[in-house]
């Protein structure tokens, strides 16, 4: 098995004081380029050009060269002003006040101007950063909130198995954006339930698109994260409350835009970027992975990661069907008769399969892996979207496992 992945982000300290004669380090777990550094007293920089790394990934057993530290350099003395003495008479009368040169008033030190949070937080950070260099990469990790889990570690046993160059690559794992007021268009603040519990009953009834509850919703599932990470990353600001233009830091992640799939009156949005893929692929639902594999020339070219119903789900193979954005949702078994939206059962997206069987999205991004679905295979929003760009109509979708 290939050596641990270390982010350049570690979590060890050790003090810079340490054996700094030594001229060679080999990797010890838990180590990464930042704390080999930092105990030598160099830069990152510095250690990858000693070892010619093009990367920041290393490995642990691994011996690196410790070149010796660049001595800083001495900064000259500042020249010491001294002003021109003023001219004094010969003498002071009597009774008359000294002459004293005024006492400027101090000059106030400028404020600083509050720093966002960057999230560089040890571990965290180093797992945020693997979460989005998956997420670009197309081996989906899950929804990116800086932990560990089971999706983001078999999402990077893919990645280094199908395509390993994608690791090697220096990712910066957050961005800025600017906040639209546009995107208001899709919130309804008074839907029934909430967003992780809609009441899909009520809303059968008032007929109402099942669009975001709140901001915050809309733009953790538009930056595949955690609502958590967010406020994490916005500490001051109202996510409820953003004024048009705002700047706000998020994962570098390839935007789920919801205005390319629905309207904001609830009508799918036929375009392009749907049900268009290249015909020799097909798909490989994997009920014991929790994962969708998309093949293409005998190699996964994408993954992602799946909720399915494993005692309603048989294995073979099916074929797909027309590939419908903004589709409504009806079930007899529960009555439910729902208008399109991000928080419909189904999602934005139905990729049928045959017997009342689909792909699709969630309203609960959350629940991916880690609850049953109705007998079909169910992807987060932003996934599924990716997905119905790359497949079509009549591909094979072969469901393995028990």
């Amino acid at each position: 098995m290939m050596g641990r992945f270390f982010s350049i982000f570690g979590l060890l300290f050790l003090s810079s004081q340490f054996i700094l004669a030594q001229s060679t380090h080999r990797i010890r777990e838990g180590e990464s380029l930042w704390t080999i550094a930092r105990q030598y007293g160099l830069t990152i920089n510095e250690l990858k050009e000693a070892n010619k790394l093009e990367s920041d990934v290393i490995w642990e057993g691994r011996t690196l060269r410790i070149p010796a530290p660049r001595p800083e350099p001495v900064p000259e003395p500042a020249p010491v002003e001294i002003p021109p003495l003023r001219p004094e008479p010969d003498f002071i009368p009597l009774g008359k006040p000294i002459p004293v040169d005024p006492i400027p008033a101090p000059t106030p030190a400028p404020r600083a101007a509050p720093r966002r949070a960057t999230y560089a937080n040890g571990g965290k950070e180093a797992v945020l950063r693997l979460q989005v260099t998956l997420d670009r990469a197309g081996f989906g990790p899950g929804v990116i909130d800086g932990k560990e889990g089971y999706f983001t570690l078999t999402a990077l046993q893919l990645c280094r198995t199908w395509n390993p160059s994608a690791l090697a690559q220096s990712v910066e794992p957050l961005q800025e954006i600017s906040y639209q007021s546009s995107w208001e268009r899709y919130l309804d603040r008074s839907l029934p339930g909430t967003e992780d519990t809609p009441d899909f009953t009520a809303l059968s009834e008032n007929q109402r698109p099942l669009k975001y509850y709140r901001m915050a919703e809309l733009l953790a599932e538009r930056f595949h994260c955690k609502i958590e990470l967010l406020e994490a990353l916005n500490p001051t600001l109202d996510l409820e409350n953003l004024p048009h233009g705002e700047t706000l830091l998020v994962p570098n992640v390839t935007a789920f835009e919801i205005e390319n799939y629905l309207s904001p009156i609830g009508v799918g949005q036929w375009s392009g970027l749907v049900g268009h893929g290249k015909g020799e692929r097909w798909l490989e639902v994997a009920k014991d992975d929790k994962f969708l594999y998309l093949w293409e020339n005998e190699r996964v070219v994408r993954a992602f990661p799946i909720t399915i119903n494993a005692a309603e789900t048989p294995p073979g193979v099916r074929t797909l069907g027309h590939i419908t954005p903004g589709p409504p949702y009806e079930r007899r078994k529960t009555g439910y008769d729902l208008l399109p939206g991000p928080n419909s059962p189904v999602g934005v997206i139905w990729a049928p399969l045959g017997d009342g069987y689909g792909i699709h999205g969630t309203s609960n991004p959350d629940s991916i892996g880690r609850s049953v679905s109705s007998g079909c295979i169910r992807l987060a929003n932003w996934d599924v979207v990716r997905l119905a760009g790359l497949i079509r109509k009549g591909q094979q979708v072969r469901i393995t496992g028990r």
